[in-house]
């Protein structure tokens, strides 16, 4: 895949963060700058219609919130306007309160995911969140396993280390299996929490990784919205710094690294509450 490379007069793109090895591109798109290719709007809105329906919203009711949403991504002056506003319009709607009955059963989705890949006694869940999925390889696999997030938000009895987002507290060589599911792109620094995450693995341990992707620059402006939408609007101050990778860049990653690609899958937009287009990957750690 060619890297894309914007002019340097091109507006349409802002710096964030430092610059990355592998992470292809370093430029990042905005959520307003989405409003501003009417092909991606008309994807927007497809997949907010099937977001709303999949949350029970009636389609009179539907049509009327996605044409606010389109109305406010064109008239907000900027992303934070742009935010603040669409806030208003979701928590108004009541969509919150849906989002979080229908966020039940994403643990189980993942679980099923990742379950066959899970090798060895202790597992590390590095940006694990509520702790379920965790949680579920516990109790359905026997493994001892420790949750690891900047933030505690575990809702489980699991032992929680918290760190700063790019060293973790953990010993060289300490799990043999190690998960990064949908974190790497909200890191700041995604290849050093990569790194981190390969030196405490064992030898012969498995890092497993899902990602969300974009397989073009217009799929890559939809990932943007949608994980903007998904973890700033729906949701509060989770960090979005849109550090997605393509596919085919992961995989060049892992190549530099010296890891052995033992998976990779297509997982598509799996799950409909988060409707980004996710990855699996699964990576061994070589013997020494």
């Amino acid at each position: 895949m060619d890297t894309f490379k914007p002019s340097p007069t091109d507006t349409g793109f802002t710096k964030q963060g430092p610059e990355y090895k592998h992470l292809i591109p370093t430029e990042k798109y905005t959520p307003k700058d989405v409003f501003k290719d009417p092909e991606v709007v008309e994807q927007v809105k497809e997949l907010l219609t099937n977001l709303f329906r999949h949350l029970e919203i009636e389609d009179t009711e539907a049509r009327e919130l996605i044409a606010h949403v389109v109305e406010i991504g064109e008239k907000s002056k900027d992303d934070v306007e742009l935010e603040s506003s669409l806030k208003a319009l979701i928590r108004d709607a009541g969509l919150n309160e849906r989002v979080q009955e229908k966020l039940v059963d994403r643990a189980e989705k993942i679980y099923s995911q990742i379950s066959d890949f899970v090798v060895g006694k202790s597992a590390y869940d590095i940006g694990a969140g509520d702790g379920k999925v965790g949680k579920a390889i516990q109790e359905r696999q026997g493994r001892d396993v420790i949750l690891v997030d900047v933030i505690d938000y575990n809702q489980t009895d699991l032992p929680l280390e918290t760190y700063n987002g790019a060293e973790l507290p953990m010993a060289d060589k300490s799990a043999d299996t190690s998960l990064l599911l949908t974190v790497l792109h909200h890191c700041d620094e995604p290849e050093k929490v990569l790194d981190e995450t390969i030196r405490i693995t064992k030898p012969d341990g498995r890092i497993i990784l899902i990602e969300s992707v974009y397989t073009s620059e217009q799929d890559r402006k939809l990932q943007t919205f949608l994980d903007w939408f998904y973890n700033r609007v729906l949701h509060d101050g989770v960090n979005c710094p849109y550090n997605f990778n393509s596919p085919e860049g992961w995989l060049k990653v892992f190549k530099d690294k010296g890891l052995e690609v033992v998976d990779q899958t297509d997982l598509g937009r799996d799950q409909p509450t988060v409707p980004e287009h996710h990855y699996r990957f699964v990576v061994k750690i070589p013997s020494v």
